[in-house]
Parts: structure tokens; sequence; C-alpha cells
């Protein structure tokens, strides 16, 4: 009679398998709204990959009532961000709703973006933020029918032609383009607008009613009537950032402005700042477009009370000789106060944050 053979040993390896497997077989018992947050919040790479935990796991994410989907480019990566390829299978194997998508696009992928922005307006998509790398490609008409957006971001690509009767963004609160060709923008509920762009491409901004701050960042910064058309269409900003700092330094000569004062006040109506009671510029080198722009300011916004002015590192006049003339200026509300910051050394390896107010 042979001797009774021994049971295996269960290897330190099993038994960890084993153990890491009870633990997510525990983890998926919690309640479905508890289990749906935790994967929301692991993102939807990650998500993916709790397939791996055991069988319970292997199609949960699939279920979750709603995705975020973002895919920015890290500094490692080569070509297009991590799991940008996998768009098509999420979207096809998980229904839910998809609350923001986001994802930095190269070449390779530009042309995906078009289906990809067919099927969206459908799962209620609320955030679209597109970075594309190269070419400026136009957008299909499909991006103006995202009922439920709150928040677009656009970098580098065109935008098509309104289509007749539709009425585009009606829940949109906050947009930001940067270098984004020409476009007429409506949207009726806008709260805040930002606009980044190497020059003016002539945006028609329309029926901003709602809007309250925005942020101007154009590095060829001219005073001119194509300028003044694009301020008439946020009249009704109460904040207002312009930043500079990135524009070209002109020589006298060279220098882009309109000379003759006529012109400039022409160009202001009275209603293009009725309501504006904040303005902040960043960057200023007390170049003549920069200094005509104050003055407009302050002599025209009735209801200002701070305009907060911090210069650049290529001053074309000393900043005495522009503290001098910002006192002539006139100003239209008598509660205006102009702040000037610059930085200052206070030591060898140290700097700090002076603010003169006049």
């Amino acid at each position: 009679m042979p001797p009774p053979s021994r049971p295996r040993k269960r290897s330190r390896g099993g038994r960890a398998t084993e153990a890491a497997a009870a633990e997510a077989d525990a983890l998926i018992s919690l309640p479905r709204d508890v289990l749906d947050e935790i994967l929301t919040r692991l993102g939807i790479l990650d998500a993916v990959h709790t397939s791996a935990l055991s069988r319970a796991w292997r199609r949960r994410w699939e279920a979750l009532p709603s995705l975020d989907l973002s895919f920015p480019r890290l500094e490692d990566d080569k070509g297009a961000p991590k799991g940008l390829g996998a768009v098509d299978s999420i979207l096809l194997r998980c229904p839910g709703r998809v609350r923001l998508f986001r994802a930095d696009i190269d070449e390779h992928y530009a042309g995906r973006v078009h289906d990809w922005l067919h099927v969206l307006p459908r799962r209620g998509v609320e955030i679209l933020d597109l970075d594309f790398d190269k070419g400026f490609p136009a957008l299909p008409t499909s991006v103006f029918f995202y009922g439920r957006l709150t928040s677009l971001s656009l970098f580098g690509c065109a935008i098509p032609l309104l289509p007749a009767g539709v009425v585009a963004f009606p829940e949109l609160r906050k947009l930001s383009l940067v270098n984004v060709r020409e476009w007429v923008i409506q949207a009726p509920n806008l709260r805040h607008f930002t606009i980044c762009s190497e020059i003016n491409y002539g945006w028609v901004l329309e029926d901003l009613t709602s809007l309250r701050s925005a942020v101007i960042d154009l590095w060829d910064f001219v005073v001119d009537s194509k300028f003044a058309k694009f301020l008439l269409g946020v009249v009704q900003v109460r904040k207002l950032l312009v930043v500079t700092c990135n524009a070209p330094i002109y020589d006298e000569e060279e220098q882009k402005f309109e000379a003759d004062k006529e012109f400039q006040n022409a160009l202001w109506t009275d209603g293009m700042c009725a309501n504006l009671q904040a303005v902040q510029m960043t960057g200023i080198n007390w170049r003549r477009n920069e200094m005509v722009f104050i003055e407009l300011i302050l002599s025209k916004a009735r209801l200002l009370h701070t305009l907060s002015i911090s210069h650049g590192e290529k001053i074309v006049m000393p900043s005495e000789d522009a503290l001098n003339e910002l006192l002539r200026y006139k100003r239209a509300s008598t509660e205006a106060q102009v702040k000037l910051r610059s930085i200052i050394r206070s030591g060898v390896n140290f700097w700090a944050l002076r603010e003169t107010s006049i």
C-alpha cells in the first residue's frame, strides 16, 4: 500500500494572488454608487485595468453611468498620448454618458476627431478640451450640437460656419480659444472667455449678454478698428485681463498704432466698457499701443475702480516717465485707482513685489 501523498504547499506567490483576488471580490461588494465613484476617480485607463483583478471585475468598468475620458500628452510620450487609440473601443463598449472629453491630438489621430465629435453629443458631454499640435484642422459642424456643453477649450484649429437656424452652445459657461481661426462666437449664457493668439484673426462676438470676465492675450496687440470691434463683443465684461508680454517689440518707426487721438476716440463708443469695473494688464512695456489703451480705459470706464498694471522686461521708456504720463490721463470714474506692480531685488537671491497706487 503506497504511503499517503503529502498535500502540495501553496507558493507565496499563489497565496498573494488569492489574497488580492479575495480583497478585490470584497471591494466589488460595496454599494454600486460607491464603486462607480471609485472607478471614475481612477481615470479610464486604470479603470479598464481593473478587469484583471478577478472574473467579477472583468467588465465592471463598462457599466459606469458616466465617464471622464482624458488623454493628455505626457513628457515621455512619443506621438499620441497613451490610450488615445482605445477611444473607439471605449465608446463602443461603455454606453454611459461621457461627462468630460479631453485629448491632445497629433497628426495621426486628427482624422478620427470628426467621428468622435459626431458621437459625443449623444453622450451628454459637458466639458470638451481639444489640443491639436499641427495644421489647424477644421472641426465638423457637429461641434455646434453639444446641447449640454458648459466648458469648451480649443487649441490650434478652425471653426466652421454656424448652420442656419442652429442655436449654438445654449449652456456654455466657459470658453477658451488658443490660436483658433476665424469664428462667429455665439453663446447666450457664456460667463468667462479666454482668447490667446499670435494675431487677431477677426473673431466676431455676438449676443454674449451674460459675459462677466475675459482674458485677452494677443501677441500682435494693436489698438485699431479690428480690436475695437472685438471689444464691442465683450461689452458686458466687468473684469478684464490683458496680457501683452508675448507681443513683439517694434522700433519707434515700425511700431503699429494709430497716432490720431480723434480716431482713437471715435473707435471707442460710450457703451464699450459700460460695466467694466476691474482691469489687469500684465507684461506691459509702455509701448504706444499699450499707453493708448490705458488712456482709453481710464477716460471711458465710468464704473472702473481698479486698473492694475505690471510691466514686462523690455520696457521702451523709463517707468518714471510712464508714471508721469499716467498721472495726466483723465479718469471717467472718481473711484478709479491705478496700481503699478513691479518686481524689485531685495537681496542677493531674493526678489519682492512692490505695489504703487496713483
